[in-house]
């Protein structure tokens, strides 16, 4: 018995420098073997290749530099908590365990009954304020889900990941390998002033979705929020930027055919994914509205840069993306505008 309460705790063993291991306390009539499981954080995003091939002038390479501190947190290989969640063929949850590892790997020994599992596992949800765990009891109902104050809501703060495996227990010592995906992604507005004398800029993103099913591996659409964006204060230059975080929009385009009025079907809309709206603000007091249709997908793991340069008279001409554009000029809170 001596033995078994010494398995039975909690094994600390660094793994490289990045990885933990721990015991979880469980019933083990039906278990004499060790089930370790690794989970690995996997970071396939595209932020250097996006960063190097957009941003190629002196200027914008500063711009870059800065940008890509300001995004370290989300687009880091670097987990500081992970959720596990084991569930049996009647889909309910069995073994559920939270650790906080502050590492990019980690390595848990299992002392579980000899079963058949769909494994569910989340990471850094827990360090995210701004979104959710939900359903956990039942495996087809955990998700993650934002919490937005009246349909709107700030940019996620860091990256975030989960990873679905069935894990079939043998009557045999076994190891498993979990890899971890990013769930969300990242916008970087880009604007180059020109001679447009501008007092101030913001944005916000929209069309994208609210929550993530993680054993489906299905985004939701349901609460249509409004994401806004960050204003990076210091770009190095006459550059100004802004950049949000949340998760990805749809994979199919806005179609005609979706339209409930001949309004919501106009030609700078059609064809599109999601959408970003700009206000620049002048000196004079004035500010200009942009509304932008991004005819390109954004995708978990993502960094998207989307430049634009301002035309006296409230021009706008976009760099380097697909996009539709709508202006009003003269924009006011209010709604009320001349063209």
């Amino acid at each position: 018995m001596k033995q078994l309460n010494q398995a039975l705790s909690v094994l600390l063993l660094l793994v490289g420098e990045t990885s933990l291991t721990a015991c979880i306390d469980e019933n083990l009539e039906n278990c004499d073997h060790d089930y370790r499981i690794t989970y690995t954080v996997r970071l396939h995003a595209n932020v250097e290749t996006e960063l190097n091939t957009d941003m190629d002038t002196p200027v914008e390479e500063l711009l870059a530099g800065r940008l890509r501190m300001a995004l370290a947190d989300i687009f880091s290989d670097y987990a500081r908590d992970i959720d596990l969640g084991f569930y049996t063929s009647d889909a309910a949850l069995s073994h559920h365990e939270q650790h906080t590892i502050n590492a990019n790997q980690a390595s848990f020994t299992l002392f579980i009954p000899m079963r058949d599992y769909m494994h569910l596992a989340l990471a850094n949800v827990a360090n995210e304020p701004l979104v959710s765990k939900e359903g956990g009891e039942r495996v087809e109902e955990l998700s993650i889900r934002q919490q937005p104050t009246n349909g709107v809501i700030d940019s996620h703060r860091i990256g975030l990941f989960s990873a679905r495996r069935p894990i079939q227990l043998g009557d045999r010592d076994q190891t498993f390998h979990v890899p971890l995906y990013m769930q969300n992604c990242a916008v970087a507005l880009v604007v180059d002033p020109g001679t447009v004398a501008v007092q101030n800029i913001r944005s916000e993103m929209s069309e994208l979705a609210d929550g993530f099913h993680v054993r489906d591996s299905l985004y939701t659409f349901t609460t249509h929020p409004i994401v806004r964006m960050t204003r990076l204060e210091d770009t190095g230059s006459s550059l100004l930027c802004t950049y949000g975080v949340g998760f990805p929009s749809r994979d199919v385009p806005f179609l005609v055919e979706a339209a409930q009025t001949r309004a919501q079907a106009s030609s700078e809309r059609v064809g599109s994914y999601w959408t970003l709206r700009l206000y620049v603000t002048l000196s004079s007091g004035n500010t200009d509205a942009y509304t932008l249709y991004v005819r390109e997908p954004l995708r978990a793991g993502e960094l998207k840069i989307i430049k634009l340069r301002l035309r006296p008279g409230g021009g706008i001409e976009v760099v380097n993306a697909e996009v539709g554009v709508s202006v009003q000029l003269n924009w006011n809170a209010g709604g009320h505008y001349e063209v």
